[in-house]
């Protein structure tokens, strides 16, 4: 039976994929990592943000003073209430203990199942502690601060959900916080007040309309995680005897599956549409503000709007050097993830026995590890801005065949839209043409030199380490 589970699962795979729109298909549903049973609490509102809308609404000292003491006591009271749901969650976990093959064959199924109900309970309590929160701010205003208000929206809107679902690089980073970091005098600001001003507005409603369409995405891949999830339990209850009966329930399922699929793709479609829109309005008031900011701010402004990789330490799509210096910055995150993976593995399984001790050494080594001081991490950071330099200048002389080597995330190719249970990815219909003799040729010729220069920095790094820091990436 769990042969023929297994068979039914590699077919409604391959269906999925097949019913798309002939430009797009969609290539992968992402669901919550098993690292999220081990996942630290959110903060449903940053003390920075709540400052900053304090200040657009223009309130008083004893007003600004009532609401952050209200902030700090509905923050205490998120984290009692998230302990409570971690320690549910972790249980969860643990309760379900499989007792033969089939229904290890289904386990991957039922702690998803559990993970997105303890997430989107979690999801929830952040609502409730932002609403309340939120509330608790309007109750304290005066008229003319209630006038405000619809500014107050606007500002949290932007802040707390316009790079979060971004798609594109360009629709990802806020002006207005970019400015704020230029620490411009009166007179500058002034002459780009105006402008800021319709950027915000102009911005408004396509979150608003971007931010809807993804909820949409999420509440059909829901529909469609449930609808697996369902059909599985299902079948666990089938024998060899029903083959005519799972026939039809894989026919039936396949259609229902088949319909979802199609409404996810539409809805997806929409989002980037969405989005596309809102990279051109943020590509467009760039430009604007370039002209009106002093020459001397233009560097630091360009540089704030760079995307910052937000790749796992040990994703595999970092280059060495950046996965080097990722495990430096990052030493409790990597410790702490490889904590979790060696607690979801089974210590009964001799095979493995081996690659776990492995992984308790290297533990061990990132535990005892010499933290990285200020000064090193000033010399990552220049180390890391040289390699990429070094790397750019050799792509750009190959536009042609840059899409080979550059690892960053190319939307026109493949995109992938983040839920509230993961991600969905699309990637664009069509084999891409094989390079020609010379152009593999020169391929072979950028790979040389894009090694040398990933040594170099590589080396580098290491004359900064201590010794063991040095023992902690030897392997890298």
């Amino acid at each position: 039976m769990r042969t023929l589970i297994l068979a039914l699962l590699a077919a409604i795979i391959l269906c999925s994929q097949a019913h798309a729109e002939s430009e797009w298909r969609l290539a992968h549903i992402e669901h919550l990592s098993f690292g999220e049973f081990f996942s630290h609490p959110s903060t449903p509102i940053r003390l920075t943000d709540l400052e900053h809308y304090t200040n657009d609404l223009n309130l008083t000292q004893e007003q600004r003073d009532f609401i952050k003491d209200r902030y700090q006591a509905m923050m205490i009271t998120y984290m009692e209430r998230w302990v409570d749901l971690a320690e549910r969650r972790a249980d969860s976990r643990f309760m379900h203990i499989p007792r033969n093959d089939l229904e290890y064959s289904s386990w991957d199924s039922v702690m998803q199942e559990r993970l997105r109900r303890a997430h989107t309970e979690e999801q929830r309590l952040m609502k409730e502690i932002t609403r309340t929160i939120t509330e608790d701010l309007r109750l304290i205003l005066t008229p003319e601060q209630q006038d405000r208000w619809s500014i107050f929206e606007r500002e949290s809107l932007r802040r707390e959900t316009l790079a979060r679902y971004a798609i594109f690089d360009d629709e990802r980073y806020d002006l207005i916080k970019s400015v704020e970091k230029l620490a411009l005098n009166d007179e500058e600001n002034e002459k780009i007040a105006g402008l800021l001003e319709e950027y915000a507005e102009a911005l408004r409603p396509l979150i608003a309309i971007r931010n809807a369409r993804i909820q949409a995405v999420s509440s059909l891949q829901d529909e469609v995680a449930d609808l697996a999830d369902r059909f599985n339990r299902t079948l666990q209850n089938m024998t060899e005897n029903d083959a005519d009966t799972v026939a039809q329930i894989f026919s039936d399922y396949q259609e229902q599956s088949r319909t979802r699929h199609r409404s996810l793709m539409n809805e997806a479609l929409g989002v980037r549409r969405a989005s596309e829109r809102l990279r051109d309005t943020n590509i467009r008031f760039r430009d604007d503000l370039l002209n009106l900011i002093p020459e001397h701010a233009h560097e630091t402004f360009m540089r704030s709007l760079r995307p910052i990789p937000k790749r796992n330490a040990l994703d595999d799509a970092h280059s060495r050097a950046e996965r080097i210096i990722s495990i430096l910055q990052n030493t409790h995150e990597v410790a702490a993830t490889l904590q979790s993976f060696l607690l979801s593995m089974p210590n009964d399984d001799e095979s493995i026995h081996d690659d776990a001790s492995q992984m308790q050494e290297w533990l061990l080594l990132l535990r005892t590890t010499d933290p990285i001081t200020n000064d090193q991490r000033r010399q990552l950071r220049r180390i890391e801005d040289r390699l990429q330099q070094r790397r750019e200048a050799v792509l750009a002389q190959h536009p042609s065949l840059r899409k080979h080597f550059d690892d960053r995330p190319n939307p026109d190719i493949t995109f992938t839209i983040p839920t509230n249970h993961g991600g969905l990815t699309l990637t664009r219909t069509g084999p891409a043409p094989d390079p020609s003799e010379r152009e593999q040729a020169r391929m072979q010729e950028i790979r040389t030199q894009l090694h040398k220069i990933e040594q170099d920095a590589v080396d580098e790094i290491r004359a900064i380490l201590t010794f063991h820091q040095r023992m902690a990436v030897a392997g890298f």
